[in-house]
């Protein structure tokens, strides 16, 4: 779906980043050519309201302050508009801050964007299968190597999805407020 989209940013840690982006590689190519590993906090938004959500990154950005997230499992998610499935890595811890991010992010004029029927799981797409039943047998194998994969979530963007599918950052922001989400 084209539209404005608002991406928060991993720093990996560790070696962390090498084995995300080579599971996205493997199993979501197409993807991980386009944009770097994120967690999407706002969905297809109106071009229109460029403005608004760029001057709500820099709000958001004042207030919070950077975190942590650890990542342990690899979760099957599925596409509310179709088929597939989906690789989710899912973090246990900062997931709480992930939600209070978003939430801070739908406020004020900005409420509407907030889709209340498509519930929100905070996580990092590692592979897109063609069904879900596929995407769990994937599932399964990832989380047969026992992880710990650390990052620090510092970064937020707003970016642009074309019909075309290509992605264009129009405004990175950096956490660098006092109060933890």
């Amino acid at each position: 779906m084209s539209g404005l989209y608002v991406a928060a940013l991993p720093d990996w840690a560790d070696g962390a980043g090498a084995v995300v982006e080579g599971w996205r590689t493997t199993h979501d190519a197409q993807m991980a050519a386009r944009i770097e590993a994120h967690v999407t906090l706002a969905f297809a938004q109106p071009e229109t309201a460029r403005t608004t959500w760029a001057d709500r990154l820099e709000t958001i950005c004042a207030h919070h302050a950077p975190f942590e997230i650890l990542c342990r499992r690899v979760v099957v998610g599925t596409d509310h508009a179709g088929p597939m499935g989906y690789g989710f890595l899912v973090p246990d811890a900062g997931n709480g801050a992930l939600h209070a991010l978003r939430t801070a992010l739908h406020t004020g004029a900005l409420l509407d964007g907030l889709r209340p029927e498509v519930p929100f799981t905070p996580h990092i797409t590692v592979a897109r299968c063609a069904s879900p039943v596929e995407a769990l047998a994937l599932c399964a194998t990832l989380n047969g190597q026992a992880f710990a994969l650390k990052a620090r979530i510092a970064r937020l963007a707003l970016l642009h999805l074309a019909e075309d599918g290509a992605i264009t950052a129009l405004k990175h922001a950096t956490l660098h407020g006092s109060v933890a989400p």
